[in-house]
């Protein structure tokens, strides 16, 4: 490669969650009067876990992640999503130091939100119990 050629890296940080908007929206605006839209977000996936017997157990596991957006994301965010929502997310991660507790925790910045249609919900939850039922029918 070229040393003088100019390196764009783009779509390194990028990721896309989708689950239930697990908590009331919180909306303000950031010091330099930017709108900001806070909630936390439901991820729940069904997997399979061998217990200390050697036992197959279908398993459900939930993941609450923190979704921060601003600007005309958030505008869309506090008009269009509430509690209950299903959406999807493209972001980007970030990272917040809590110094006092020692702690770090991981929140995803909105670039892109999706609000899925319940109609839509509906047949996605029901083909995934067909799929969980075959999965167990196959064991």
């Amino acid at each position: 490669m070229d040393n003088n050629t100019d390196v764009v890296l783009v779509g390194i940080n990028t990721v896309i969650v989708a689950g239930t908007v697990d908590s009331p929206l919180t909306v303000n605006k950031t010091g330099s009067g930017i709108k900001a839209c806070t909630f936390l977000l439901r991820i729940t996936e069904v997997g399979t876990v061998v217990t200390s017997s050697g036992i197959r157990e279908q398993k459900r596991f939930d993941v609450v992640v923190r979704i921060n957006s601003y600007g005309r994301v958030a505008e869309f965010c506090s008009e269009k999503v509430s509690r209950g929502s299903w959406v999807v997310i493209r972001g980007e991660l970030t990272n917040r130091m809590h110094v006092e507790k020692n702690v770090s925790t991981v929140d995803v910045k909105a670039r892109h939100i999706i609000v899925v249609p319940e109609s839509a919900i509906t047949n996605v939850k029901l083909e995934g119990i067909k799929k969980i039922k075959e999965i167990n029918d196959n064991e």
